[in-house]
C-alpha cells in the first residue's frame, strides 16, 4: 500500500471519528479485536457502531435523573392526603365512594 493511500485512510479515519474520545475508540478497536468473530482488519463505521453501543450501555446503566424543574410524582398517601384536604371523593363505576 503507497504513502499516499494510507494517508487517505487515516484521514477517513479521522474524519469517521472525529466526534468520540481516544478512549472511546480505544475501548471499542479492544471491543472489535477481542471478538472472536471479527477476522478482519475494522474500518471506521465499525468503530463507531462500537462506540455508540457502548455509550448506550453505559446511559443505561447510569441511576434515572428526575426532569430539571419538574417535581416528583406523589406516592398514592400524599395523592389520598391530598383528595381529602380538597374534600373530594372520587366515586367507582358502582357509584359508591372510593374511599
Amino acid at each position: 500500500m503507497s504513502k499516499e493511500v494510507r494517508e487517505l485512510l487515516r484521514a477517513d479515519w479521522v474524519n469517521g471519528l472525529l466526534d468520540y474520545t481516544i478512549e472511546e475508540i480505544d475501548q471499542a478497536i479492544k471491543d472489535y479485536v477481542n471478538d472472536t468473530k471479527n477476522r478482519k482488519a475494522p474500518h471506521e463505521g465499525q468503530i463507531r457502531a462500537i462506540v455508540i453501543s457502548n455509550r448506550q450501555r453505559d446511559l443505561a446503566a447510569l441511576p434515572k435523573q428526575p426532569e430539571p424543574g419538574r417535581e416528583p410524582p406523589v406516592t398514592k398517601e400524599q395523592a389520598a392526603a391530598i383528595l381529602k384536604e380538597a374534600n373530594f371523593q372520587p366515586k367507582t363505576f358502582g357509584g359508591k365512594n372510593a374511599a
